[in-house]
């Protein structure tokens, strides 16, 4: 049985949503109907992998296992292995948890690429890797550390090493049996990977107070916040912040001056597997105020982004033709299907980026945010002649969208 908001406000979206076929692995990116599929990647020793891979694989998930069981040091990967291998990440429809057990490079590089994909990556110390003085190991072990989501431990001590070896927001678990190994990664991929974006932003007193209301209401989701600065900012700005912030907040510079080329550099700089994109003026006003949007976008997958509106006391949800400028969630993958935020229109970016996304076929959801969110912003609207406008621009071709809104929720793979 899920626990917590999550599952909550899952089985409040699951009650609403038209029922669809299961969802099938996928090469390309598809907006399917219905909840995606985990796809398991577990690198690393086939010891430690077998006995998880046997519990966690079930209907309709799928899962690939890369051995690197070879001798230290172990023989280079293959350029064009590498590369299909990160293929394989790119071409998965559902939500990627890459499972690494060996500190190696090749579970570092594919751990990296994974993470800039939006997947969710958990290290496993299964035993004191014994590096006989090769420094190169310990700095594959840090950087998955860094990189990981999750930290598992066999035991309290290996959880020490880890913990002291972590530079991000990796949470320590320790685990002792595979049973509990496979239950305890089961129930972290079941929570998605979440990173909110403030960017350009001032310094200053309305900066602090959203910071502040964020990491209180963080609830069960512990997301991550990327605070990308002006260039001129001074370095006791950067280190007041990173101070406030901990180990969750990870402070940028941009010396562009729009905010879509600072959202682009935070997009690029951070993971996730849904990427939220506030101003400092929206402070959630209580510890759920962004569950019903992200299990919106864990359940539906031809949903491509929520904002979160305040129209009216009795808003529900609605279709959008645009997203707003600020208060959205997006999942990572369609993101970069839309080519990213719009560097190249900075003024009407989230217009342009609301067409690419709607183009590929997903729809943009509209949720209330009353009470759950302070500075919601009204229903976004764009005029037709500018709608046109930022189209052609954009390279988008408005009479040939696919269809968007509740009678295309059931809608098929597009050919």
């Amino acid at each position: 049985m899920r626990r917590g908001w999550l599952g909550r406000a899952i089985a409040l979206v699951r009650r609403r949503r038209i029922t669809a076929a299961p969802v099938q692995a996928s090469t390309e990116l598809q907006p399917t109907a219905g909840p995606r599929p985990i796809g398991w990647w577990f690198v690393g020793s086939t010891m430690g992998i077998a006995p998880l891979r046997a519990a966690l694989e079930g209907p309709g998930a799928a899962a690939r296992v890369i051995a690197i069981d070879g001798a230290d040091p172990e023989p280079p990967t293959p350029p064009a292995d590498l590369r299909r291998l990160k293929r394989e990440i790119e071409g998965f429809s559902g939500r990627v948890v890459l499972v690494a057990n060996r500190p190696a490079s090749l579970a570092v590089a594919l751990a990296t690429h994974a993470r800039a994909r939006g997947a969710r990556l958990v290290y496993q110390k299964t035993e004191a890797w014994e590096t006989r003085g090769s420094a190169r190991l310990e700095l594959e072990e840090d950087t998955l550390a860094g990189l990981a989501d999750h930290l598992i431990a066999d035991d309290v001590a290996l959880g020490r090493l880890l913990r002291s070896r972590a530079r991000g927001t990796g949470l320590v678990h320790v685990a002792t049996a595979d049973a509990e190994r496979a239950t305890l990664l089961a129930s972290l991929a079941a929570r998605p990977s979440l990173t909110l974006l403030l960017a350009p932003v001032e310094p200053g007193a309305q900066l602090d107070a959203a910071i502040a209301a964020l990491l209180k209401h963080r609830g069960e989701l512990a997301y991550g916040l990327a605070i990308v600065l002006p260039g001129a900012a001074g370095e006791d700005v950067e280190q007041h912040l990173e101070e406030q912030g901990g180990a969750a907040l990870r402070v940028l510079r941009s010396g562009a001056t729009s905010r879509a080329a600072a959202q682009a550099l935070a997009q690029r700089a951070t993971g996730g597997e849904i990427v939220g994109v506030l101003s400092p003026e929206q402070r959630p006003c209580r510890d759920d105020w962004c569950a019903a949007a992200v299990a919106l976008l864990l359940e539906r997958g031809e949903v491509g982004a929520v904002a979160l509106i305040d129209e009216s006391p009795n808003a529900t949800e609605c279709d959008l033709e645009v997203l707003p400028a600020s208060g959205f969630l997006v999942r990572r993958d369609v993101l970069a299907a839309a080519q990213g935020f719009a560097e190249d229109l900075p003024e009407h970016a989230e217009v342009a980026l609301s067409l690419r996304i709607r183009q590929l076929g997903f729809g943009l959801i509209g949720l209330p945010a009353r009470g759950l969110l302070d500075g919601a912003l009204g229903k976004p609207v764009c005029a037709p002649a500018l709608l046109q406008r930022i189209a052609r621009r954009a390279g988008v071709a408005l009479g040939q969208r696919p269809a968007t809104g509740p009678q295309s929720r059931g809608m098929q793979p597009q050919p």
